[in-house]
């Protein structure tokens, strides 16, 4: 296994248990909103990791993205009205 697929599987294992299961449990409880500020802060949280951290790890790391496009994928799982997808894009373009 190379050091980027490695970096990648580290930033999942760290994503998935508390948030992306966090961000499962909202949708299956049809809460929205608690839903759009989980994949909001994903999204800050893998963004500011990409242009802030310091880190040797995050010149590994090249697949963030596709660890937020896991964070999407459950976070449109269960049916979400339009205005739920448009608070999510509007905040990921601003950013």
């Amino acid at each position: 296994m190379g050091p980027g697929k490695a970096a990648h599987e580290m930033i999942e294992e760290v994503l998935a248990p508390p948030f992306l299961g966090e961000l499962d449990k909202y949708q299956k409880l049809g809460m929205n909103a608690e839903a759009n500020r989980m994949c909001i802060g994903l999204a800050l949280g893998l963004c500011r990791f990409r242009h802030e951290s310091m880190s040797e790890f995050k010149d590994i790391a090249l697949d963030t993205p596709s660890t937020f496009a896991e964070a999407a994928d459950v976070w449109k799982a269960d049916s979400l009205g339009w205005a739920d997808v448009d608070v999510v894009k509007t905040f990921i373009e601003d950013e």
